[in-house]
């Protein structure tokens, strides 16, 4: 649960092919520093942090690619229609096999 000190971002993550690669990326986001608490949804295709400042946004992005999944063009994007679309267009044309 985020704090006074901390923030909640969600974003879509492509690449993923089942349950075992939601449970690699969030021990990769979880071993980022300021991140308090990392969730990966694999039905939903999306992540969730709880992070303090020094978990920025290119930290996150390269653990993503570093795990071996996409990360879309700009993390916690205001616009749900755009993530939904990455997520969809990724998935068609990236296929990470187990």
């Amino acid at each position: 649960m985020p704090t006074q000190e901390t923030e909640t971002l969600s974003f879509p993550v492509a690449g993923m092919t089942c349950q075992a690669c939601a449970l690699t990326l969030e021990r990769a986001l979880g071993s980022v520093p300021g991140v308090e608490l990392a969730e990966v949804n694999f039905g939903a295709r999306t992540a969730r942090v709880d992070r303090r400042r020094e978990a920025t946004d290119e930290s996150l992005v390269e653990a993503v690619r570093r795990a071996g999944y996409r990360p879309p063009p700009e993390l916690g994007g205001a616009d749900l229609a755009a993530d939904v679309a990455f997520a969809e267009e990724a998935e068609r044309s990236v296929g990470k096999e187990c």
